[in-house]
């Protein structure tokens, strides 16, 4: 028989475990198979390896680690029995692999643009009619990842609507702010330039600061001197689009739980669960 669990193992096991069954289930792997010929325990043993009930040997989470997909862990010497530095090693492992797939990537790109939601500043440019900081969510994916990508939506089907969801938000926040744009560029808004901006070539650039709710601009911007200073202008030209921004803080409200939910289900604690999973299971040999 297995020796009883700790609290601490109780209280990860059975999110490991679920970890391993969905992986296995999505390679389409019988239980069977991947108890004798992959983890090295039996199909019982497996079977309450998955049900969060067994905690499994350093032996055998080294190999599940591998079978998970976690390079490199058959490399690690073995004799190693400090559990820190067994630990960190099965870490950096982990976080060198976990930085690149879509999931994290995607993750990473999401808690950028909760920063920034629902009222901005949206930091949107005129010229390229996109935004700095906020994209679609396969935008968050780089080029030389997107067959990931695609494999990674193919096995969370699920996700798709959400995703859809959010760049259709997204789409309706960048139509706002456009149309704001819009308007200050407009001959209705000439009374504003007229007033209190003497050079026109900064028109454009306050214009846009002003439609992506700026209340201060960084001081590597055009005319951030102007906009910071100068509250009339940013209070007049505000109020020439309050019905925008009010209608794009209403989107941007919306885009944030979108936002927060996804990224809540993938920026998933899975990393830490094998770390301390491993340190526990060498510290108990």
């Amino acid at each position: 028989m297995g020796r009883a669990m700790s609290n601490e193992e109780r209280r990860y096991a059975p999110a490991l475990g679920a970890m391993l069954r969905a992986h296995r289930e999505s390679r389409g792997d019988m239980q069977e198979h991947v108890a004798t010929h992959v983890i090295g325990c039996t199909q019982a043993q497996l079977s309450r390896i998955e049900s969060g009930t067994r905690q499994p040997s350093a032996f055998q989470l080294t190999n599940l680690a591998k079978y998970i997909g976690l390079p490199g862990v058959d490399q690690l010497n073995e004799r190693v029995r400090n559990v820190q530095s067994f630990t960190q090693k099965i870490y950096d492992i982990a976080a060198h692999q976990r930085a690149m797939e879509p999931s994290t990537l995607i993750a990473r790109g999401l808690q950028r643009e909760l920063q920034f939601l629902p009222a901005g500043p949206w930091d949107w440019h005129p010229r390229a009619k996109k935004f700095e900081c906020l994209g679609s969510i396969s935008s968050y994916v780089a080029e030389i990842h997107r067959d990931s990508y695609e494999d990674f939506l193919d096995k969370r089907k699920e996700l798709r609507q959400p995703f859809d969801a959010h760049d259709q938000k997204l789409g309706e926040l960048a139509h706002l702010v456009e149309a704001s744009f819009d308007r200050l560029m407009s001959p209705s808004s000439q009374a504003l330039w007229t007033k209190h901006v003497h050079d026109d070539t900064n028109i454009e650039y306050i214009a846009g600061y002003l439609a992506s709710n700026f209340k201060r601009v960084p001081d590597n911007y055009v005319a951030h001197e102007l906009y910071n200073s100068n509250a009339d202008l940013r209070w007049g030209g505000k109020g020439l689009i309050h019905n925008e921004l009010a209608a794009a803080r209403g989107i941007g409200r919306s885009l944030r739980e979108i936002s927060n939910r996804l990224y809540e289900d993938l920026a998933s604690p899975e990393l830490n669960i094998w770390v301390l999973a491993l340190a526990l299971a060498v510290a108990k040999q």
